[in-house]
C-alpha cells in the first residue's frame, strides 16, 4: 500500500485506513511507537505485550481463512506486494478479469458492505492469492507461484 502525508498545521500526517486500523486492534487511544532502520519507519503500538495478528498469512491454512469477506485478503495482498513486490501484470494474472487493476482491487476489498459470493469468481482470486503467496513464501518463482495457483483454483 503506497500513501502520502497530510498536511496538519505546521506538521506531516500519516492517515491509516480503517481495514489496517482493524487487523491491529488500533484505536485513537492507542499510544504507537516510531522507530526506523535507517531506511523505513516503522510504526508499531506500545505496551507490555505487541498486538499480533493471530498468524501471518502465508502460516495459515487455507480452510482458516474467510475468503467470503473481502477485508481478510488484504493482509494477503498486503504481504504479495510488501514481501515479494507484486506487479499488477502478476496481479492480472491472478485475478478473473486480466485488466484487473491492484489498487481498485484493494479499494474494492476495503469496502465494509462487500462480501464475495461462496464459489464465485472473487472468491476464486482471493484463494489464488493466497496460494500464490504460499508458493512465492516455500522459494517458488513467481511464474511457478501463479502457475500453482491458477491450478488449483481455476480461473
Amino acid at each position: 500500500m503506497r500513501k502520502t502525508l497530510t498536511a496538519v498545521g505546521n506538521s506531516l500526517a500519516l492517515v491509516i485506513d480503517r481495514p489496517i486500523l482493524e487487523l491491529l486492534e488500533i484505536t485513537r487511544e492507542t499510544e504507537l511507537r516510531l522507530t526506523t532502520d535507517g531506511r523505513r519507519l516503522i510504526i508499531e503500538p506500545t505496551g507490555s505485550a505487541p498486538v499480533m495478528v493471530n498468524k501471518p498469512p502465508a502460516a495459515l491454512h487455507e480452510a482458516e481463512i474467510d475468503f467470503t469477506n473481502p477485508r481478510s485478503t488484504l493482509p494477503i495482498l498486503d504481504e504479495l506486494q510488501q514481501r515479494h513486490h507484486m506487479r499488477n501484470e502478476q496481479f492480472q494474472q491472478l485475478h478473473h478479469h486480466n485488466y484487473a487493476n491492484m489498487i481498485r482491487h484493494r479499494h474494492y476489498c476495503e469496502d465494509p458492505k462487500r462480501t464475495f459470493q461462496p464459489g464465485g469468481t472473487n472468491e476464486a482470486t482471493a484463494k489464488r492469492l493466497f496460494v500464490c503467496l504460499q508458493e512465492l513464501n516455500a522459494g517458488a518463482t513467481w511464474d511457478a507461484a501463479i502457475a500453482g495457483a491458477v491450478k488449483r483454483h481455476p480461473r
